[in-house]
C-alpha cells in the first residue's frame, strides 16, 4: 500500500517537498466545506499548486454538513466551482462526520451529493469511520475513505485507509514536522500523465490579462495544471503590461466616482474583474475602491 497525507488550512504553509523527501506518494486536500456557510479552504489553491509544481498525485475532499438533500446539492454545486480545472489523479471525496451523521435520510443526502458530481463528470467516493460505513452508510456503494486509527487495517472493503492523526499507533504523527492525517491507498498510485500546452505562452499571457486565468496563487496553479511555464507566462504579462503603461494607445485609465463599484467599472468597459485585478495588482480587496483613485481598466 502506497502513504500519503491529506492536509487542510490547519497544516499552516505544509513543506510538500519535505513531505515528499519523507516518502509520502499522494496528498488529499481539503477544498472547503460547508460547516460555516459554504467556503473555500484558505489554503486549498497554495497546497494544490505546491503538489502540482512537485508532481505529488493530489485528490480533493469537501467537508460536508448537509442535513437534507437540497443543501447537499449546493454544497456539491460548490465543490465543482472549487475544483474545475483542476487535475485530481487521487479523486475527489466528500466527508461526511461531526453533526451531518445525525441528519435524517443520510444515505439520500449522501447519494444526493453523489450524483450532482456525477452529472459534473466526477467520481465521488466517501470519507466516514468505519463504524459510520458499517451502520449508517452500510447502503452506500461509492469508493470507501476509511478512517480507522487503529495498527489494523478496515474489515471491509475501502480504497483509502486512514489510519492515524493525532494519534498514529503506525508510525510517526508528524510528517514535514506537522501532525497531519495519514492514508494507505490500497493499490498504486497512478502517475499524473503530463499535459501538453496547446497554446504559445504569448496566446495565454494575453488570456492572462484579459481575466480568464484568475489571479495569484489561483492563476499559478491553474496555469501549472495545464502544463504551462508559470514563470515563462508571467514574464510575458509582466513585459505586455509595462509596455501598456509606456503606449497611452494601450493603456486606459478610469477615474473612481461615487457610488461605482468594480464589476460596474468592469462592465462599462467590457472587460472583467479578474482582469482588472491584474491589471491593478495594488487592488487587494475588489470590494475596496476609493473615490478619485484611478484604475487601469485595458
Amino acid at each position: 500500500m502506497e502513504w500519503g497525507i491529506d492536509v487542510s488550512r490547519w497544516q499552516g504553509n505544509f513543506n510538500f517537498a519535505r513531505a515528499k523527501q519523507e516518502g509520502i506518494t499522494f496528498a488529499i486536500l481539503k477544498a472547503g466545506g460547508g460547516d460555516a456557510g459554504l467556503y473555500k479552504d484558505g489554503k486549498f489553491e497554495r497546497n494544490y499548486a505546491a503538489c502540482i509544481e512537485l508532481g505529488i498525485p493530489v485528490g480533493a475532499y469537501f467537508f460536508g454538513q448537509a442535513m437534507d438533500l437540497p443543501t447537499a446539492q449546493k454544497e456539491a454545486d460548490y465543490f465543482c466551482s472549487l475544483i474545475s480545472g483542476k487535475k485530481l489523479d487521487m479523486g475527489v471525496w466528500y466527508d461526511v462526520e461531526a453533526k451531518m451523521l445525525n441528519a435524517g435520510g443520510l444515505v439520500n443526502i449522501v447519494n444526493g451529493f453523489l450524483g450532482r458530481l456525477k452529472e459534473r463528470g466526477y467520481e465521488c467516493g466517501v470519507y466516514a469511520s468505519e463504524s459510520v460505513f458499517k451502520g449508517k452508510l452500510k447502503a452506500i456503494t461509492a469508493p470507501r475513505w476509511i478512517a480507522r486509527w487503529t495498527k489494523t487495517k478496515p474489515s471491509i472493503d475501502f480504497k483509502i485507509w486512514q489510519f492515524g492523526g493525532e494519534t498514529n499507533l503506525i508510525r510517526s504523527n508528524k510528517v514535514a514536522g506537522v501532525v497531519c492525517d495519514q492514508n494507505y491507498l490500497q493499490g498504486s498510485v497512478e502517475k499524473p500523465v503530463p499535459v501538453t500546452p496547446k497554446k504559445t505562452n504569448e496566446e495565454i499571457a494575453q488570456e492572462v490579462l484579459e481575466g480568464k486565468w484568475g489571479n495569484g496563487v489561483e492563476r499559478k496553479s491553474r496555469l501549472t495544471a495545464a502544463g504551462y511555464n508559470y514563470s515563462e507566462v508571467q514574464k510575458i504579462v509582466n513585459k505586455l503590461c509595462q509596455s501598456g503603461v509606456q503606449n497611452p494607445l494601450y493603456t486606459v485609465e478610469y477615474t473612481v466616482k461615487k457610488g461605482d463599484t468594480l464589476s460596474g467599472i468592469a462592465k462599462r468597459n467590457a472587460t472583467t474583474i479578474a482582469a482588472i485585478l491584474a491589471l491593478n495588482p495594488k487592488i487587494k480587496d475588489p470590494n475596496k475602491i476609493y473615490v478619485g483613485q484611478k484604475i487601469r481598466v485595458k
